[in-house]
């Protein structure tokens, strides 16, 4: 990309929304694959709710509260989908290609394995995911390497892993063929 180019959508980005970071190249750190604005806004909302509270923000800060109710149009690809770093990891690790169609029952224990602040916010991230539909099937595609048909495909099936991995459900569900 030209130079001047990124330096005018910078100033431009800038001017609306706050100061993006750059990293040790000085090159802008693009947080979204197709938005980066929507992450910029974000970071700059909550540096403004950190600097004015202290180190820590008090409450759950979902994307909606940032980014109203219109936070998928301004935040877009999975960073605009995933509610959280941890619902983003588990299933980006453990729901991918190579690991869900493996239903032998190691899903749940690997989850319960690790710490009760990972294991509880991806049941909260799955929650939410499950209540505000915000993931598509490419972006989940792109996350897992698994197509889905549909949504209502792909809903079915992550309500059928949130029932097993939390609602003691008997069976782990398997994706599409």
């Amino acid at each position: 990309m030209d130079p001047q180019v990124v330096g005018e959508r910078i100033k431009a980005l800038n001017t609306r929304l706050g100061t993006a970071l750059h990293d040790s190249c000085g090159a802008p750190v693009v947080y979204g694959p197709n938005n980066p604005e929507g992450m910029v806004r974000a970071d700059k909302y909550f540096r403004d709710q950190i600097a004015r509270a202290g180190e820590r923000l008090p409450g759950p800060h979902g994307y909606r509260s940032v980014l109203g109710a219109e936070r998928r149009e301004r935040l877009s690809g999975y960073y605009g989908a995933l509610v959280n770093d941890q619902l983003q990891k588990f299933i980006a690790t453990y729901l991918q290609l190579e690991q869900a169609y493996d239903t032998s029952g190691h899903l749940r224990p690997t989850l319960l394995a690790f710490n009760a602040d990972f294991v509880e916010k991806v049941q909260a991230g799955l929650g939410e995911l499950l209540r505000e539909k915000t993931l598509t099937v490419a972006e989940y595609e792109r996350l897992t390497h698994i197509e889905f048909p549909d949504p209502d495909v792909l809903y079915e099936y992550l309500q059928g892993v949130y029932a097993y991995l939390f609602e003691g459900g008997s069976e782990q569900p398997t994706p599409p063929e």
